[in-house]
């Protein structure tokens, strides 16, 4: 996927907490991350003390995500990587990943329109 064809998914920010802990497994090592933005397409995350941070741009990781209390893995590669995060772009996703990506968008919209409204 393009640059620009990244850059034109609608990005939401994890506002609430207990959303936007991210597990991530390479393969090698499991970390725990922080979700910053969230899209169709992709997921940035903020890294903590992370070997993730020196990963090469198409390294393959698993992500394990939480929506409502309980945890969905989508496969992902690296996209680039930044001293304290990294952006990923979901790769081999299956109907039931479409549907776990949709309602988390759905989840994170109602959470951003509740702070809107405060």
């Amino acid at each position: 996927m393009s640059y620009l064809e990244r850059r034109k998914a609608r990005r939401l920010v994890a506002l609430a907490l207990k959303e936007n802990i991210v597990h991530v497994d390479d393969g090698d090592a499991s970390y725990e991350t922080r979700l910053l933005n969230f899209s169709e397409l992709g997921a940035l995350l903020r890294l903590r003390d992370s070997d993730l941070a020196t990963a090469a741009a198409g390294k393959r990781c698993s992500l394990f995500f939480q929506r409502g209390g309980h945890f969905f893995k989508l496969n992902a590669s690296i996209v680039r990587t930044g001293a304290d995060f990294a952006a990923f772009e979901f790769v081999d996703l299956t109907p039931s990943d479409k549907e776990e990506i949709k309602r988390k968008l759905i989840l994170l919209e109602i959470l951003e329109n509740r702070v809107a409204i405060c």
